[in-house]
């Protein structure tokens, strides 16, 4: 059986691509959270949650 078939059959989570990275994010739409982080796709919602977290934490870290 295949990934793709599997998926299909479980449901979940689609498995791990490259492409994934600069793609528009893969959303659940059933409670809207997305199941990729497409960290290159600067015009993503996610992504840009995703880099204003880590930025937020960093300056945090450094004032503190």
């Amino acid at each position: 059986m295949s990934d793709k078939a599997k998926h299909a059959l479980h449901g979940g989570a689609p498995p791990f691509r490259w492409a994934s990275l600069w793609e528009p994010a893969k959303v659940n739409h059933l409670n809207g959270k997305s199941y990729t982080l497409p960290i290159l796709n600067l015009r993503d919602q996610y992504s840009i949650n995703f880099h204003l977290a880590w930025l937020g934490f960093f300056v945090a870290f450094l004032s503190w």
